[in-house]
């Protein structure tokens, strides 16, 4: 029993030394960067100002005012932990002040549970934003207010 063991243990020594991986190289076309202003987003706030406090169940709008063309998309970095983005690639014009969502959408944004600390990110890119998550050089500004 034992020679067998060990001529199944050296086989199998050959065998997995003689082992090689291939790694093949990355075949996905490469990123084109997107220039964008370090600054493009001069102002981000709710309409109450930063810091302010929201029921619940009451609306919330932003002012947004950006140094160029481009779109801008809002995730909510909530409380809970919960990251969601609730408006996707709205388009702006450079130095025209904008309140969302009223300026852009006949729609209201509804402050919901749970309650606590909320952070709204802007992020700005002068081409519309993929449903991937963007790669390359983004500006970004962000807001916060507290839910009680």
């Amino acid at each position: 029993m034992s020679r067998y063991r060990v001529t199944f243990v050296a086989l199998l020594a050959l065998v997995l030394g003689g082992c090689t991986v291939y790694v093949r190289p990355d075949t996905t076309p490469p990123v084109r960067p997107v220039p964008v202003s370090v600054e493009a987003i001069r102002t981000f706030e709710p309409t109450r100002g930063a810091g302010a406090v929201y029921d619940l169940g009451s609306t919330i709008s932003f002012r947004l005012l950006t140094t160029q063309d481009g779109y801008v998309t809002l995730t909510s970095f909530g409380a809970g932990g919960v990251v969601r983005v609730f408006e996707r690639n709205v388009f702006v014009r450079a130095n025209t002040p904008v309140e969302l969502p009223g300026d852009v959408r006949r729609v209201a944004y509804e402050v919901s549970p749970p309650r606590g600390e909320r952070t709204v990110r802007a992020s700005f890119s002068p081409e519309p934003f993929p449903d991937e998550l963007p790669e390359g050089a983004l500006d970004e500004a962000e807001t916060t207010f507290f839910v009680r």
